[in-house]
């Protein structure tokens, strides 16, 4: 459809409309000139919002026209000059006082801009409206107070109320009994109505002007084809809807015998037809608004993509471009707590922290202990991290003052370097960090970068829940070295929690383990385990470690267990909490390295601790020093436990440990298969759900079951 034809589609009055958008842009002769049209439409609305709202005088900011026409003063005179020309033509036209010249006006305003491109001819027509309007009311406004204002205002014919009418708008009735002063304040408000959808249907158009370039075409894009075809007839029908404006506002400022359109009438009229033209226009513009975002995103994909498979020389490339952002000075020192650039870390090995902004406050714990003893005694480390929230506005609610002041507490308490703020993070560079690192919402991870910016390991906090310090550096090669030296232990399984189970193993006592959240079983465990243990005069300690993620139930277990002295506990959530975050560890990265149950024993073990957890049952493990771990489920090893009479005489030929492991051997099996629950961290693209009653996001688990029962 060419824009003749979508004019004659549109037509206002009774005026012939064929050909005249042809005749406008025969006069489009666009010249080779840069115009800051944004700092001219600043001053533009600054003029206007006043006019418009006179109460509103909060102070403006200071535009440097000069400035944006690249300090290049003949080129501001050149726009002077012609504004002034596009001020004669609309002082002529309201002297003239005739209506029916609206259209040969706007035709000779369009000769007199020829020579600019279409978002500047539609910018300088509402500038010199700005300055003819503006004029006007400023100098009715001061003929009160001012005698030379006073004079002008008696020599332009200026109405002696019009400034009383524009500043008392809202306290006349329409009850009044000066009719003609209310129906003139009526008059007012609906061009100051109209002249608001002027601005925004112009700041539209320029922000069309100033979508950047190169990442849509004419000829890969239909919302480009079809704004670009929309925007002549807008800024035509725009600079047509000033004429009107301008032809209703004559009436306040002369007596004509001319036969003019009812204002009632056609300014409503003219505020419908762009308000529909600019609905039209914005929802074509949006349209090549997410295309080109959505071409951007690809590109910082892509960009980075290519990045980690290629060698660089440093790591500061790659962190610029997984950064994203236009900011200088992205990070936060966590030491002096001041705003550094990706310099800072150059040919630096970079830890990735990579979150949710609502980071776990027990991990921070950790990782600060553990990041404190890598630069321990070192004023300068080669070793650097980073901490990157991932606040992914697809999936998430907006960010609010709650969330940001949040923000702030748990960036000040890092030691280490911190993104300054989410937004930061380029929704690209979130997609590539959950495609090619799998990072899910509520599971943080680390990543560790060379000094070149290659990636040595893509998930080291499995490394460092298990081994801590040990792990240092935190390569994929460190992990698999320390894997190959490892043992299934019960020291291995509690090491670095709890000082106390290390004590018992060198004491050389027999270690029970124990867990679950059933209090009837609990009691019953830990009663008939101590009878036991009295009648066999074995030394032996117990510990209940409760449940991956310990809730109330847990917490009231604990406190049975200590009030009737059942057995040992942890009382601080964190240190059970930590104790199935280190096994679920365990199993994450044995599953780096492609281990699994069948080609690993200690997969093996692992994967069962895990199974006991998932059961919802209780269950037991008990060994002595290094020695070999027996386990079983709760009914079952009460079961054991309660005929001891029927194995006691094991306990003397083959130890404690090795009777029960027989007697367990020997006892059917009433349990089902087992089932294995691990949160998030899965492949592929998942959904985010709600709960049904709370309304707050659920955590996502993977289950692993062999059977239905």
């Amino acid at each position: 459809m060419g824009n003749t034809e979508m004019m004659d589609r549109e037509p206002h009055d009774s005026l012939p409309r064929v050909g005249v958008m042809t005749d406008i842009i025969a006069t489009d002769l666009p010249e080779n000139i840069t115009i800051n049209v944004r700092s001219l439409l600043c001053i533009v609305k600054d003029i206007l919002k006043y006019a418009i709202s006179p109460s509103d005088q909060e102070e403006q900011p200071e535009f440097d026209l000069l400035r944006g026409m690249n300090n290049n003063p003949r080129l501001l005179k050149l726009l002077a000059h012609d504004i002034l020309r596009i001020r004669t033509e609309i002082l002529c036209y309201t002297e003239s006082g005739d209506p029916w010249e609206e259209q040969e006006v706007a035709k000779r305003i369009f000769i007199t801009v020829s020579r600019y491109s279409w978002e500047v001819k539609l910018v300088m027509v509402l500038a010199a409206f700005a300055v003819n309007y503006g004029d006007c009311l400023l100098t009715s406004q001061l003929n009160m107070v001012n005698p030379m204002a006073r004079s002008i205002s008696v020599l332009k014919q200026l109405p002696i109320g019009l400034s009383i009418l524009h500043h008392n708008e809202q306290n006349i009735s329409s009850s009044s009994t000066n009719t003609k002063k209310s129906s003139e304040t009526e008059l007012i408000k609906a061009i100051s109505k109209l002249i608001q959808s002027i601005l925004s249907i112009t700041e539209t158009i320029v922000e069309f002007f100033e979508l950047p370039a190169g990442y849509i075409t004419d000829d890969d894009s239909s919302s480009l084809s079809r704004a670009t075809l929309l925007i002549q007839p807008a800024v035509y029908w725009t600079i047509q809807c000033i004429m009107a404006c301008i032809s209703q506002f004559n009436g306040l400022l002369i007596v004509s015998d001319q036969m003019m359109e009812p204002w009632e009438f056609s300014l409503p009229s003219w505020d419908h037809k762009i308000d529909r033209i600019h609905g039209n226009l914005s929802h074509e513009i949006n349209s090549c608004r997410q295309e080109i975002e959505h071409k951007k995103h690809k590109q910082v994909h892509e960009n980075l993509v290519e990045l980690f498979r290629t060698t660089q020389a440093n790591n500061t490339k790659i962190l610029k471009a997984l950064l994203c952002t236009k900011d200088a000075l992205p990070l936060i020192d966590g030491s002096s707590k001041i705003r550094v650039g990706v310099e800072a870390l150059r040919r630096k090995t970079v830890m990735l922290l990579i979150s949710d902004p609502q980071i776990c406050h027990a991990e921070l714990i950790i990782l600060e202990q553990i990041y404190n003893d890598v630069h321990l005694g070192k004023s300068e480390s080669p070793y650097e991290m980073i901490w990157l929230p991932v606040h992914d506005t697809t999936q998430s609610m907006g960010w609010t003052d709650t969330m940001q002041h949040e923000f702030d507490r748990v960036r000040s308490s890092m030691p280490w370097y911190s993104l300054y703020h989410p937004s930061f993070l380029d929704p690209a560079a979130i997609q590539f960090i959950k495609e090619q690192w799998h990072f899910e919402k509520k599971k943080p991870i680390i990543v560790v970068l060379d000094q070149q910016g290659k990636v040595t390991c893509q998930n080291a906090i499995h490394m460092m829940w298990i081994w801590g310090i040990t792990a240092f550096p935190f390569t994929n090669i460190r992990e698999a070295d320390l894997w190959d030296s490892e043992k299934w232990t019960i020291e291995f399984i509690v090491n670095g929690i709890d000082p106390t189970v290390l004590d018992w193993i060198r004491e050389d006592k027999f270690v029970c383990l124990y867990g679950g959240e059933d209090i009837n079983w609990v009691r019953i465990f830990a009663t008939t385990m101590q009878r036991v243990v009295q009648e066999s005069k074995t030394n032996l300690e117990m510990l209940y470690v409760g449940k991956s993620n310990p809730k109330e139930q847990v917490k009231n277990i604990i406190d049975i267990i200590m009030k009737e002295r059942l057995s040992h506990c942890w009382q601080d959530p964190m240190s059970i909490r930590f104790f199935w975050d280190r096994l679920e560890s365990m199993w994450y990265s044995k599953l780096q390295h492609t281990r699994s149950i069948d080609n690993d024993p200690m997969m093996r073990e692992i994967t069962t601790m895990l199974t006991f957890d998932g059961s919802g049952d209780g269950w037991a493990i008990l060994t002595k020093g290094s020695g070999e771990i027996v386990k079983a489920h709760g009914s079952k090893m009460v079961e054991v436990l309660a005929k001891f009479n029927e194995w006691k005489t094991n306990v003397e030929q083959h130890g404690f440990a090795q009777a029960i492991a027989r007697a367990l051997d020997t006892y059917p099996s009433h349990e089902h298969c087992s089932c294995l629950v691990l949160p998030g961290m899965t492949p592929g693209k998942t959904h985010e759900l709600s709960c049904t009653e709370c309304g707050r996001p659920m955590e996502l688990y993977t289950l692993y079951q062999c059977c239905d029962n």
